[in-house]
């Protein structure tokens, strides 16, 4: 299991939750008191740094109840813990919302600033796989890249910069000596 990470700062975790629990204000067909009852314990779990590990859109989280000596499995629609099983809501899938809406705007604004700092190219028109839009993210390795929405297709941001800006902002070369004037110096 990975290591005990806050995804955000508290304030932000519960701003977002606080957007989640709008959204399902407006949602007749959700039992309102559970699932409000489930962010909040999303949100004290994320505030705290419940450790979590990602496998594309599956996030495993460490059972509570069993001091995680067992994961739970939360996918959008579903997760492996007694609740979800049960069609109860548990926290772990409005956990998993937050975190991947956190990491979206946390890669947006990284994004944002770079592309205002001229760093990052601008992204690519659309997902070549489903067409749909592409948002800026960033992967475990910390590389700058674009996501698609949907499918969740990504693609390195370097890819789509173009050759002659590279060119324009590249130091002009440097004679580099050779090794007899190396060596005389």
């Amino acid at each position: 299991m990975a290591a005990t990470t806050r995804v955000a700062p508290p304030a932000i975790i519960a701003q977002a939750g606080a957007e989640l629990l709008a959204q399902i204000a407006t949602r007749p067909s959700i039992d309102r008191d559970a699932a409000a009852n489930a962010v909040g314990k999303a949100m004290e779990q994320l505030i705290a740094g419940i450790p979590y590990r990602r496998e594309g859109p599956i996030f495993l989280f460490p059972s509570r109840s069993r001091k995680g000596r067992i994961e739970h499995r939360t996918e959008r629609d579903s997760c492996s813990c007694e609740a979800g099983q049960d069609g109860i809501p548990c926290w772990h899938r409005p956990a998993r919302y937050l975190i991947i809406v956190l990491t979206r705007r946390q890669a947006q604004a990284a994004a944002e600033a770079a592309e205002h700092a001229g760093e990052l190219p601008p992204p690519p028109t659309g997902c070549r796989h489903c067409h749909n839009r592409m948002i800026a993210a960033t992967p475990p390795g910390g590389e700058a890249c674009y996501e698609c929405e949907r499918c969740h297709w990504t693609v390195m941001a370097a890819l789509f910069a173009p050759a002659q800006l590279d060119q324009v902002h590249r130091e002009p070369a440097q004679a580099q000596p050779t090794r007899s004037q190396q060596r005389a110096a």
